[in-house]
């Protein structure tokens, strides 16, 4: 409730604005019984709504029996939330990598949803980059109206004064608390045949008086002294089983989807969980008929009881060996018989070098280094498996019974391998110019092959281009250099930017970017040597043509 005090018999007109608009106004006459009384209270009920965030401005004014008016304004700030509210769940709340999940969205019927969810340590080195209610209202043209726009202002004379009124000289005092001031203040403009608003300026003897410092003028029509001060005149204005996870997909973004909701207003969607041990930030919002909703942001947790991370180069070669290390972290606070067991392959050996440590305890919060020798023996991309599963013992770990998770009992990791071949690698370039003409042309040619090439390190790839110049001017544009220098040098990086622009607009390959980026060394370059011609009073033109 908003309260206010009231002097006498009056009409008492309370406005509410939000967004530079009216969105509630009433009016309320009060008659003051007991004469001997001139001042009371009066209240009204404010129902506030989701549609008048982030701020309303309550102004209220009073019409008294002299025809005085009086108005007081106050600004308040509403909680910043949307009437169309949305919803975000997921059904269960963690999972383990690979597990299937359900995302239910619940927005009114028909809404349109956007959704995303991203690894929470993308957003912790990128804060600020979520949608919030804040970023939203911030976006509105209009959030808190604070002046009237110059071009409806009414132009204002100065209020004359006659002789017989005194002009005193008193101390300054702020005086911007009259009615007009109150309703420009909130972005108000009162068309009223009654006296709202104190003159700017006074017209006394001849001579007028503008509100400032110094001459202060009293006049039996308004309700307090005025401030005036002799100056030119201005206007002024104010502007202010065990199930088995193979984990191989690892996004940062996991959902960036659109979701229609439908008629019913609720929408679940079934889809996998990533195999990152990590914590998912999702949010959503919706459009409809009735306006825009932001959800609350949801966590989805993925968790999985052991973790199992391997070491292996990025590439090696036939013949090589290397060390392969499977790593097991135990993220229980309870023990747990582990086996890790790589999957056999035709494409490589593996030698053991850990013992009898492949099946073994490992506790809660410890971890656990296992390897083997490895010797590829296949070329090409080689895939390597691992496999961990917490197994069922009756054997005791530090005095303690292990346990089985009921969750993620088995954790696979494949990894990718590149096995390049042993000696010198070398290669031929084939070349043919066809001019099919509507036809079609076949061109045959023997590869030879070197007498001590190495089994299965040949191959061969093709490509087919309808330019006639090739690959030689791929990325031509990185060729474009800005021209410095003398003028031999200017000439030299300058002529180049020329050929090079003319080339890619004749093949359809210029892009507003690159015009733009070749004109301006063009022009920079051009502005250059016409500096240095005028400055040795030489007649060289070198403005090159069609610039």
């Amino acid at each position: 409730s908003y309260r206010c005090i009231i002097h006498s018999s009056t009409f008492e007109i309370p406005q509410v604005l939000s967004r530079g608009a009216i969105v509630m106004q009433g009016v309320k006459r009060v008659e003051v019984q007991d004469k001997s009384v001139n001042e009371g209270q009066v209240s009204f009920k404010l129902t506030v709504s989701p549609d008048m965030a982030p701020d309303i401005q309550v102004i209220i004014y009073a019409i008294l029996p002299s025809e005085t008016v009086i108005a007081k304004s106050a600004d308040f700030s509403i909680e910043k939330c949307f009437s169309h509210k949305v919803s975000l769940e997921f059904s269960p709340s963690s999972a383990v990598p690979g597990e299937q999940t359900t995302l239910q969205v619940k927005a009114l019927p028909d809404s349109l949803c956007g959704v995303s969810a991203v690894d929470q340590s993308v957003l912790i080195k990128e804060p600020g980059k979520t949608l919030e209610a804040d970023k939203i209202f911030n976006l509105l043209p209009v959030k808190k109206a604070s002046h009237v726009p110059y071009n409806v202002e009414d132009r204002v004379e100065c209020l004359l004064v006659r002789p017989r009124r005194y002009a005193i000289p008193y101390r300054e005092r702020n005086q911007r608390d009259d009615a007009h001031t109150v309703f420009q203040n909130v972005g108000m403009k009162i068309a009223t045949n009654l006296v709202i608003r104190v003159p700017t300026c006074l017209k006394y003897r001849g001579r007028e008086y503008h509100q400032g410092h110094g001459m202060h003028v009293t006049y039996n029509s308004a309700p307090e002294r005025m401030r005036m001060m002799s100056t030119p005149s201005l206007d002024q204005h104010s502007f202010d089983s065990p199930i088995e996870t193979v984990r191989t997909f690892f996004p940062e973004t996991w959902i960036w989807e659109l979701i229609e909701v439908g008629k019913s207003g609720t929408k679940d969607v079934s889809i996998t969980v990533p195999d990152t041990i990590t914590t998912w930030e999702t949010e959503a919002f919706c459009l409809s008929s009735q306006g825009f909703g932001l959800a609350p942001r949801k966590e989805i947790t993925v968790f999985q009881p052991f973790f199992l991370e391997l070491s292996l180069p990025y590439s090696t070669i036939r013949g090589e060996h290397f060390e392969l290390k499977a790593t097991v972290f135990n993220y229980l606070t309870s023990c747990i018989m582990l086996t890790v067991v790589p999957e056999p392959s035709l494409d490589y050996t593996l030698t053991p070098l850990s013992g009898d440590q492949y099946t073994s305890c490992l506790c809660g919060g410890e971890r656990k280094t296992l390897s083997w020798n490895m010797a590829p023996s296949a070329l090409g991309v080689v895939n390597v498996s691992v496999t961990a599963e917490a197994v069922a013992s009756q054997a005791s770990c530090d005095n303690e019974i292990v346990s089985v998770p009921e969750r993620g009992r088995i954790d696979v990791v494949k990894r990718s391998l590149i096995v390049k071949a042993e000696g010198t690698e070398m290669s031929k370039t084939y070349n043919w110019l066809l001019c099919p003409e509507g036809e079609a042309l076949t061109e045959e040619i023997e590869i030879q092959l070197p007498e001590n090439v190495i089994v299965g390190s040949a191959r061969a790839s093709l490509s087919v281009l309808g330019d006639i110049l090739g690959r030689a001017l791929n990325n031509l544009d990185g060729l474009l250099r800005m021209p410095y220098g003398c003028g031999e040098q200017n000439m030299a990086l300058l002529a180049p930017n020329i050929y090079i622009l003319q080339y890619l607009k004749n093949t359809q390959q210029l892009t507003p970017v690159i015009k733009n980026k070749a004109t301006n060394f063009l022009t920079s370059g051009e502005s250059c040597l016409h500096y240095g011609v005028v400055k040795k009073q030489s007649t060289i033109s070198a403005k090159p043509k069609n610039l």
